[in-house]
C-alpha cells in the first residue's frame, strides 16, 4: 500500500514543559468540534497554567490538549497555505508567580474529516465509537477522504491533528519549532 502524503501534528513532551488549564468554552462549539464560533471569544483569552508547573520552561509552539500556538508558527502555517482555522490572541498567565506571555493564540482548527481508512484503521479491543473519542491503535489515512486539505482534526478522534506533507516539510526543519513532532499514521494511538 502507498504511503498517504500525510501525518499527525503534535508538540514533543519535555520534562520542564508547562502545563497549561483548558481553554475557556466559546458557546456550544467548543475548541474541537470543528465548527466556527458563532461569536468570537473575549480578547485575549487568559490562559492559566497549573501553579506547579509556573517556574518550568516555556510553553511549546503547538499542544494538542490546548489548542494553543505560538504566534510564528500561526504564521508559519498561513504561509504553508492552511487556512481554515481562526485564531484568537491569548496570554499564558499565572496567578502564583505573576507570570505573563504573550505571542500566543488560541487556535479553532475549522472541519472535522472523516480520513481513517475503515480498510487500514485498527481500533482498540472493545472500542465501539468511531466518531469523535475513538480509541485508535494504528491509524491509516484514506488520501480520497482529506479533501484536499493541507491541515484538519480526524473526525474519528478529534485530539488528532493530520497535516499534509507539503506543511511537514516546510516546519520540520526549522529551528524554532524544534518542539513539534510529527508521528507517521500506523505509530500514531489516539
Amino acid at each position: 500500500m502507498t504511503r498517504a502524503p500525510y501525518t499527525l501534528l503534535e508538540a514533543s513532551s519535555g520534562e520542564e514543559a508547562m502545563l497549561l488549564r483548558p481553554l475557556p468554552s466559546v458557546g456550544e462549539a467548543g475548541w474541537f468540534r470543528g465548527l466556527r464560533f458563532d461569536a468570537p471569544p473575549s480578547s485575549p483569552l487568559i490562559v492559566g497554567v497549573v501553579e506547579e508547573y509556573e517556574e518550568d520552561t516555556v510553553p511549546l509552539s503547538w499542544s494538542s490538549s490546548v489548542p494553543l500556538m505560538r504566534d510564528d508558527l500561526v504564521a508559519a502555517l498561513r504561509a504553508c497555505g492552511v487556512d481554515n482555522f481562526d485564531a484568537y490572541p491569548a496570554v499564558i498567565a499565572g496567578e502564583e508567580t505573576g507570570l505573563e506571555l504573550h505571542g500566543y493564540s488560541a487556535v479553532n482548527l475549522v472541519g472535522l474529516v472523516r480520513a481513517a481508512s475503515p480498510a487500514g484503521t485498527v481500533y482498540w479491543p472493545g472500542t465501539a465509537s468511531r466518531l469523535l473519542d475513538a480509541d485508535i491503535d494504528s491509524l491509516a489515512i484514506d488520501p480520497a477522504r482529506t479533501m484536499g486539505l493541507l491541515m484538519f482534526r480526524l473526525a474519528e478522534c478529534v485530539t488528532g491533528v493530520v497535516v499534509h506533507d507539503s506543511v511537514r516539510r516546510a516546519l520540520e526543519g526549522r529551528s524554532e519549532f524544534r518542539d513539534l513532532r510529527f508521528v507517521e499514521p500506523p505509530d500514531w494511538m489516539g
